[in-house]
């Protein structure tokens, strides 16, 4: 008989260091001993699930780490506390102190010199201005990175040396810069080909050469920096890289234990706990948009964690303006979660025609999810937002029309196997076998929506990296459509969708400083499509 129960268990230890005490904190571990019982072989209720033990170690007053339970360091500091247990013995500190240390040794690289920013490489007051300003505006909204205490006070680091040298806050405030100057719009002096191009991969280069410094203690501040180097290379067009990047922010966070439910033990402050959330939203939601976007297999799904912390519920009513970032930010991470889900699916070795149920499944999630949005916010109908709040609500949109078309699309490819099994198809419901046509729809949609951003009164933040993405590939199927049905009206005005998407693109690829052979590969397809179309008109004429 083996008697077990999950409990959050306190084990302070002697402190290592006066400035960095650690001390194994928060523990999630056995209570071996307590009054259920768990017979060898019975099977669990599933309705009872708990969650999986595990070691959480506390950092000073808010870093951790975290061992899952079949790691080493919890498999002996579950030991240690069975054997204290049972003999009734007091556990010394010098065992907890070996075991921290250890583990510090494994999770740390110690610098034979210390680092330090290279002050030169710092931008101007005046240009760190212009670009955390913009960060603010354009990037804030969408992703909630950084704490606003950090982008209200950055103006100190100027006036104090010791800030300045600091790895963290150097990079911190470089990021924010580039990431903010990048946001802004084309018109605005921010394309590669103004003065600011240089100045942004100056600064940035900064940042990135501390990179190594920061990885070297691998805690909270490491999963924000890495994040914001997420971002800025977002912002750049370099999808491929941001995705492995990416999956580092992610292992990063789950060696801290982000993933999981901050325990009370810890003796977290309510703005620690609300930052460990943040933080893991984030990385999750850019980790289920990036696979999509790249059919690459995402880092982690929901059943590896219990960490994605929506505070705010989704819910129809009237947009609260009151905590607009909130807002977005919970419709964004629930948009992700069915991002999530669709991933692993399609990165399968075998699909078959069962996956059109999970499709119907979550093409009805995604329905329920624009109908939850209030209608002056809902994609599908007028972008209604507010002056400050609309581009942040046209990025929603643009990422539901793609996780739209991205659900038809696999299901018209898969159910083009099934065309003669009708049968088959016809149990699905009528949008899996319409998917074709709400494919092209989406597709259509997601140019509007890019068209009616960049057209809007007041009009901030640019639309580069992922949705330029969404863009290529929304062209394509306009593509294809026109090439399937080039006798009908309609491929006219597949075209005009076409010719905007395209121009999109190229602005934005110009932008980025993207390789020549990207922009020309569009131009190409729009021009084919218009020979075409002109050809099959003058045949008929």
């Amino acid at each position: 008989m083996v008697r077990s129960t999950l409990s959050y268990l306190i084990t302070p230890s002697p402190a290592l260091s006066v400035s960095q005490p650690w001390s194994l904190g928060g523990m999630i571990l056995p209570a071996l001993g307590s009054q259920t019982d768990i017979s060898l072989g019975a099977q669990p209720h599933i309705d009872q699930a708990l969650p999986l033990p595990g070691l959480l170690l506390l950092k000073g007053t808010f870093n951790t780490k975290f061992l899952g339970l079949s790691s080493v360091g919890t498999t002996i500091s579950t030991c240690l506390k069975y054997s204290a247990s049972e003999s009734a013995s007091v556990l010394e500190a010098k065992s907890i102190d070996h075991l921290v240390q250890g583990i510090r040794h494994l999770d740390e690289f110690t610098m034979s010199e210390p680092v330090s920013a290279n002050v030169d490489r710092l931008p101007s007051m005046d240009i760190a201005d212009k670009g955390i300003t913009a960060y603010i505006e354009n990037v804030h909204l969408r992703y909630a990175i950084v704490g606003m205490q950090h982008l209200e006070i950055w103006r100190d680091t100027y006036s104090d040396k010791t800030l300045m040298k600091d790895p963290v806050t150097f990079s911190r405030l470089c990021l924010l810069t580039t990431i903010g100057l990048l946001s802004m719009p084309h018109k605005q002096g921010c394309d590669s080909t103004s003065p600011w191009a240089k100045e942004i991969h100056s600064i940035y280069e900064g940042a990135w050469s501390l990179l190594t410094a920061v990885l070297a203690s691998p805690y909270i501040d490491a999963v924000e920096l890495l994040l914001l180097h997420t971002l800025h290379l977002l912002y750049s067009g370099k999808l491929g890289i941001v995705w492995v990047n990416c999956g580092l922010v992610i292992r990063v966070a789950q060696s801290l234990g982000l993933h999981r439910n901050s325990p009370i033990q810890l003796g977290l402050s309510e703005e620690q706990i609300q930052r460990r959330a943040r933080l893991w939203e984030v990385s999750y939601a850019l980790d289920a948009f990036l696979s999509l976007s790249e059919g690459r297999p995402p880092a982690i799904t929901e059943q590896h964690a219990d960490g994605v912390l929506l505070s705010l519920s989704l819910g129809p009513g009237t947009f609260p303006v009151k905590r607009p970032v909130g807002t977005i930010h919970t419709w964004h991470v629930h948009l992700a979660i069915i991002a999530n889900r669709l991933s692993p699916l399609l990165n399968r070795v075998e699909a078959g025609s069962w996956l059109l149920e999970y499709l119907s499944m979550l093409d009805r999630d995604l329905i329920k999810w624009r109908d939850a949005i209030p209608i002056e916010c809902r994609p599908e109908e007028e972008n209604l937002a507010k002056a400050e709040l609309y581009t942040a609500v046209s990025w929603l949109h643009l990422q539901y029309f793609n996780l739209m078309r991205t659900i038809h699309w696999v299901s018209f490819v898969i159910s083009a196997q099934y065309t003669n099994q009708s049968s088959i198809l016809g149990q699905y419901g009528p949008r899996i076998r319409s998917s074709e046509t709400i494919c092209l729809t989406a597709a259509r949609s997601l140019v509007v929506t890019l068209n009616n951003a960049i057209s809007a009164p007041g009009y901030i933040g640019r639309f580069t990296g992922i949705p330029i993405s969404y863009c290529m590939a929304a062209i394509s199927v306009i593509f294809r459509k026109i090439h399937k049905q080039l006798d009908i009206v309609s491929a006219r005005t597949n075209l005009e969708f076409l010719r905007a998407g395209t121009l999109h693109i190229l602005q934005s690829l110009t932008a980025a400083g993207s390789v020549e052979h990207v922009r020309a590969l569009f131009a190409d397809l729009q021009r084919v499509a218009e020979n075409a179309i002109n050809r099959v008109s003058a045949a008929t004429a």
